[in-house]
């Protein structure tokens, strides 16, 4: 991608340069570093915490000697114990001032630093281990991160957490952010965290977004926008923005135990653009969830918001709490369950199938906070029910759950026999077919008597 670049299809070019960023060649990754030396002249050396290994040293022990013509003289392999407790495998100078490994946390660990130091200061690109079993990735000068940043989670193709450029140690230019669920925050970083007053919150589809006010990495207030296209600046994709599409102000409205939301009637606009609630298909279900447009797999369908209460077998049934993690449960309380009682969101709305079109996930939104969603698990057309497995524990269940659950499996044992019977017809029709010869055949090979011709005959008499 070339920093000139724009594209009118913010969601393809977003992809692309997720997917570059994220491949393990690092080329991207390197050519925005190159682009950062060049534009690099002045480098201030400050008196602020540099990240080294200059700790009072405890026991080395030297494998073996190291001859190669890129490292010092006298370099040896081994491992050296600080007085802090980390340990550092790799190769170093006989003085110490020169070190290429790994420095683990402790020695029980496997999570650690991987890079150069030069007099205990890293230098260069170094791969920090993070707490998510993934990693970052960034250059350091003089023990400071000063050019690019890179951070994932535990699948790389799949998890790009963070991409950012430092200084000598501070934040420079704006950082992305993905957001779980899909989607990125893009705004001036202080301490690690995006605080910005004219921040972009890109939604998942990369087409509709909020700009406004985050504090710490989290959304304050905002206002409705678009994305129209997306141009690269300092390598990094920012979108091109539509005007305000309305004047209503959506704030920060995190869940409690008690409140579902401040504002229950003010619809999330994003959701409402792809679902709407109407009387479901399924008898006696009274209202369900349908899909306005077209909606592709893998696409985030509705948003699930509700009370936020800690997992407990002694609280009262609900057929309305999801798990949203081990400290969290969503559910929608009595009183909230219509829709001219809460409508902020709706995939309390969508019923349950055992063979369902949609899938449980989570989305950190930037005004409800971290929420349970449903994703397409197939193609979902326009004007169809969605449904969900609400994968209820059966020994708990009410009646109409377990009800619905023997019924699906009589219907399946039923649709394998009727497969096994089809199955046996069409092998007894296959074995009748082979049996019989064709008539071509038939006169193609007529039946041959003992004597063929006259000649054959008379040559018996004689």
């Amino acid at each position: 991608m070339d920093e000139t670049d724009t594209c009118p299809e913010p969601s393809q070019f977003i992809k692309k340069w997720i997917k570059q960023i994220s491949n393990p060649d690092k080329q991207l990754l390197k050519s925005l570093q190159s682009d950062f030396d060049d534009l690099d002249t002045n480098i201030n050396i400050t008196n602020k915490s540099s990240y080294g290994c200059e700790e009072e040293i405890i026991k080395v022990t030297v494998h073996g000697k190291v001859d190669e013509e890129d490292l010092p003289d006298n370099s040896v392999s081994g491992s050296i114990l600080f007085h802090n407790g980390t340990v550092f495998s790799g190769i170093f100078s006989e003085d110490l001032s020169y070190k290429c490994g790994k420095l683990f946390e402790n020695f029980r660990s496997d999570k650690g630093t991987k890079g150069t130091w030069i007099h205990g200061l890293l230098d260069g690109f170094a791969k920090t281990d993070n707490e998510y079993g993934g990693c970052e990735e960034a250059f350091y000068r003089n023990g400071l991160k000063h050019g690019v940043a890179v951070e994932f989670g535990p699948i790389r193709s799949k998890n790009l957490m963070k991409c950012c450029f430092y200084q000598n140690g501070e934040p420079a230019g704006k950082c992305f952010k993905a957001m779980i669920g899909g989607g990125f925050m893009l705004g001036k970083m202080y301490d690690d965290k995006i605080s910005d007053n004219k921040a972009v919150i890109v939604l998942p589809d990369y087409k509709d977004a909020m700009i406004g006010i985050v504090v710490e990495d989290d959304f304050v207030r905002g206002r409705e926008t678009e994305v129209v296209g997306v141009k690269l600046k300092d390598g990094i994709p920012v979108p091109m923005l539509s005007d305000v599409k309305s004047n209503i102000v959506h704030k920060r409205d995190v869940s409690n135990q008690k409140s579902i939301s401040k504002w229950p009637f003010l619809k999330d606009p994003w959701e409402h653009k792809r679902v709407e609630a109407r009387i479901s298909h399924f008898e006696g279900a009274g209202e369900g969830l349908f899909a306005k447009r077209k909606i592709d797999v893998d696409e985030l369908v509705a948003l699930y918001n509700g009370t936020r209460t800690a997992p407990s077998l002694e609280e009262d049934w609900s057929d309305y709490r999801v798990h949203l993690n081990s400290e969290l449960d969503i559910d929608i309380p009595e009183g909230m369950r219509e829709l001219d009682q809460y409508s902020a969101t709706l995939s309390h709305k969508a019923n349950h199938s055992f063979e369902p079109n949609c899938r449980w996930s989570r989305i950190d939104h930037p005004r409800f906070g971290l929420i349970c969603s449903i994703t397409a698990s197939r193609k979902i057309e326009k004007g169809e029910e969605v449904t969900v497995n609400y994968r209820l524990p059966l020994h708990l269940a009410p009646k109409w759950y377990i009800d619905c659950y023997n019924e699906y499996q009589e219907n399946k044992i039923k649709a394998k026999k009727l497969l096994n019977a089809i199955n046996v017809i069409e092998n007894i029709l296959d074995e009748i077919i082979h049996d019989i010869k064709p008539e071509e055949d038939v006169q193609n090979h007529p039946k041959h008597s003992q004597y063929d011709s006259k000649e054959n005959v008379e040559d018996k008499i004689r």
